[in-house]
């Protein structure tokens, strides 16, 4: 029994899905240091305002539909990647000004007029009426034992409740936080008479230990819960903590020893563990860096029955993770990794330990997606100079042919050695300024000749791709550069004229999905140089440009989920529209080959902090070494992976 929990019309960011949930790793404004080659620590990185320029992508529905564990999709996000870098597409640069080799001239008058009497043409798409909010039905009326779809989470106030939380608040399922430092678990907040208020109980601490060493739960608390659990059959998961047997009898586990190892290797009981961890790959070992706890099981016939799951690889009678079975009939699924350190592997099991507790039966639903946007087609790029650490105008370059047919040859293989992606396609943010125009009706059967190899391909290549609209110009949108209501209009508009020119697919339905160039005009930049000038969302929404795109038909535009404000699906406040995020990349907009990612890469989040006077490992978003090309990719991927595992819809953002 589930449902989406979703607005009914919520237009949906992302490539890949697959019915599934999983916990949450938000972007959450943290700044995230890289300690070394590939390793990662903490959440996502936060963006420096100017450090990397960000992406943005559409509403997109590209679908893999049998997740089998995230370690598999680590080669989707780099061949993803490895697509964008060497697609040579970009120009999200204001600098990037003047003639640009291989673009198109675009701005004649007699263009521009004849692109507007096709625009006036277009009949206006109306956006579709916002539901964002669920509605409360009546209570059900039931007769005998009852148990609410709805989960508690008993917590200790530590990170590893955002992280279980933060999954059920984006799968939509109904739950409530307890943090027993400050709240005592009564019989009545428990259940009312016969009708209990929770079918899955989740512990974030095996012992419910606070900060202090103290305990959580009384000696009468655990047995409220345990009877509660007993009297309703249900279930509980213990996410971490210390496989002990309490003195008093609080709690009992089923070992007889416990000890501490650090950075082991992990191996699954697979026979055991495929059944209570279904979208994991169990196949293959799991290397746990840092302390986890390992218990022994008790052979005395007393306390539960336990089935290790996750054991060891160098000692299989010590185990990490196992399913409980106790002599009164409870259940219970318990872990003692140290979850909230391992961000990828949480990522990955967090949602079965949910669906554990719940048997399977909860409200809500979460489907995995995968969505790479690439950035500014058809316009040109200034190319990073490894020599001057700086883009060079004067040498912009623009993808041609040769980079549309890599792209799809790419993709080809990429779904071919990963078929639960056989519905997933580049989605290309296209300005229309850059594309030679054919004639009306000439692109229909997918052939043009326009003496622009890079429109031609595009339109040959067009039913293996995807698009979206990212202005016709690129133009800054922000508040401070005077954007009008009338020129945002205008750049929607023309850029759909290309769109039906040049005969590319969906028009209708991503017609209202809009990126501006550099995101401008979501949040306001006066292009100073000084940080401090930056105006966030919502307060440096230029409005003008809103109500222009509103007059169009847009229902959403894009967001940057680094940004402050930006990082949630929400309301334009004010308007009529939706802001979607999409998630930042290093794979920056004016680095076409390894060398030049790189170079760039370590020039901006490591060697530029040495140059000021700062420690590279201390400073947020920085990377504490530099990376070579492969280190790069690979920690892109792990991000990529546990964007994919929060289960939001936000695609990736390439150049």
């Amino acid at each position: 029994m589930s449902h989406s929990g979703e607005g009914a019309h919520l237009p949906r960011w992302g490539t890949g899905r697959c019915v599934r949930s999983g916990p949450r790793f938000d972007r959450a404004d943290r700044a995230t240091t890289v300690r070394g080659a590939g390793s990662v620590d903490g959440s996502d990185r936060a963006r420096a305002p100017g450090e990397i320029v960000g992406n943005r992508q559409r509403a997109g529905r590209h679908i893999a539909r049998a997740w089998r564990g995230p370690w598999s999709i680590a080669a989707v996000a780099v061949a993803g990647i490895a697509l964008a870098v060497f697609a040579g597409v970009s120009s999200d640069d204001p600098s990037a000004t003047g003639d640009r080799p291989g673009t198109i001239d675009a701005d004649d008058d007699e263009r521009t007029l004849e692109l507007d009497e096709a625009a006036a043409d277009l009949a206006i798409p109306a956006a579709p009426a916002l539901r964002l909010d669920p509605a409360d039905g009546p209570p059900v009326e039931v007769d005998g034992l009852a148990v609410d779809l709805r989960v508690l989470v008993l917590s200790t106030g530590d990170e590893v409740a955002d992280l279980v939380t933060g999954l059920l608040d984006i799968v939509g399922l109904p739950y409530d936080e307890i943090d027993v430092a400050s709240t005592e678990l009564t019989e009545e907040v428990l259940a009312t008479g016969d009708r209990g208020r929770f079918n899955g109980v989740i512990l974030t601490d095996a012992e419910m230990r606070l900060s202090d060493g103290s305990a959580g739960l009384s000696r009468r608390e655990w047995r409220r819960l345990h009877d509660y659990e007993r009297r309703f059959s249900v279930r509980e998961a213990v996410l971490t903590g210390f496989p002990g047997t309490a003195p008093d009898g609080s709690y009992d586990y089923g070992f007889e020893a416990q000890a501490v190892a650090e950075d082991i290797t992990a191996r699954w009981i697979v026979e055991d563990a495929s059944a209570v961890f279904p979208s994991v790959n169990t196949a293959g070992d799991v290397p746990v860096v840092g302390q986890v706890a390992l218990g022994e099981v008790r052979g005395d016939g007393t306390g539960p029955e336990v089935t290790p799951l996750l054991v060891d690889a160098a000692n299989a009678e010590r185990v990490i993770f196992s399913s409980l079975r106790y002599p009164d009939g409870r259940e219970v699924l318990l872990s003692s990794l140290p979850i909230d350190d391992l961000p990828t592997f949480a990522a990955a099991v967090v949602y079965d330990f949910v669906d554990f507790a719940t048997r399977g039966l909860h409200l809500g639903v979460a489907r995995v997606h995968l969505g790479a946007h690439v950035d500014d087609l058809f316009i040109a790029s200034p190319p990073w100079d490894p020599e001057l650490n700086q883009p060079r105008p004067e040498l912009a370059v623009r993808a041609d042919a040769g980079d549309i047919e890599a792209t799809v040859a790419m993709q080809t293989r990429l779904v071919a050695d990963h078929p639960t992606l056989d519905e997933f396609r580049a989605e290309f943010a296209f300005n229309g300024q850059g594309a030679a125009l054919p004639p009306a009706g000439d692109a229909d059967d997918g052939v043009v000749d326009t003496g622009d190899d890079l429109t031609d391909s595009v339109v040959a290549n067009r039913d293996s791709l995807r698009f979206v609209n990212h202005t016709y110009t690129h133009r800054d949108m922000d508040l401070s550069a005077g954007t009008t209501a009338e020129q945002a209009r205008d750049e929607v508009m023309r850029n759909r004229v290309v769109w039906q020119r040049l005969g590319l697919p969906e028009p209708d339905e991503n017609a209202g999905l809009v990126v501006t160039g550099e995101h401008s005009g979501v949040y306001d930049d006066p292009r100073d140089g000084d940080p401090a000038s930056l105006v966030p969302y919502p307060d440096g929404l230029n409005t003008s440009m809103a109500e222009g795109f509103e007059a169009v038909g847009v229902a959403a535009i894009a967001g940057d989920s680094s940004q402050i404000g930006q990082g949630a699906d929400q309301q334009v406040v004010g308007h009529d529209m939706l802001l979607l995020p999409r998630y930042p990349t290093a794979i920056l907009y004016n680095a076409a080959d390894p060398e030049q990612l790189t170079d760039q890469y370590n020039h901006l989040f490591h060697e530029r902090f040495i140059e000021a006077g700062e420690d590279p490992c201390a400073a947020a978003g920085a990377s504490c070494e530099p990376l070579t090309y492969d280190e790069l990719l690979a920690q892109e991927a792990a991000f990529t992976v546990r964007h994919m595992l929060s289960y939001r819809r936000w695609p990736h953002y390439f150049h």
